[in-house]
């Protein structure tokens, strides 16, 4: 049985695909470094806990020697640029000095959906279906008396 697995998060005007780390608003991509989406999508499934700073450091760059500060801020400006947001007020990116960071979840709206391939044809056959059924139902008891 195949299946059918969005793990689609909607906030404000702004979607983003858990899964293939695709950033959109109003259905249109929005370009993001693919560390930049890494770490967004990381900071999403987190629904809303603070994350370090060493656990964003192992997400990105696992083993790896980099300028972890500088890299992860570098990041963090991409991931506000790409969203309109600000660190003087944020809306989605929340630093927790000393701590790390968090995605701020009002609005947001996890949309996981499990369908097997039968159950989205029954469901598609059962909307076609439905429309014959109302129009005789209206033939035989409105457009009598009409």
């Amino acid at each position: 049985m195949s299946e059918i697995s969005l793990k689609i998060v909607y906030f404000d005007s702004y979607s983003f695909n858990l899964e293939t780390c695709e950033l959109k608003k109003f259905g249109k991509q929005i370009p993001l470094r693919p560390k930049a989406a890494r770490l967004l999508a990381r900071l999403i499934a987190a629904e809303g806990e603070i994350i370090s700073h060493e656990k964003l450091y192992s997400t990105i760059w696992g083993g790896r020697i980099v300028e972890r500060q500088v890299g992860l801020h570098q990041l963090i400006r991409d991931i506000r640029s790409a969203l309109k947001d600000s660190g003087e007020s944020p809306q989605y990116l929340l630093n927790v000095p000393g701590i790390g960071y968090k995605f701020m979840r009002s609005g947001v709206s996890l949309a996981p959906q499990l369908l097997p391939a039968r159950n989205r044809k029954m469901a598609f056959m059962t909307g076609f279906l439905s429309f014959p059924v109302l129009f005789v139902t209206y033939c035989l008891l409105v457009a009598p008396t009409a």
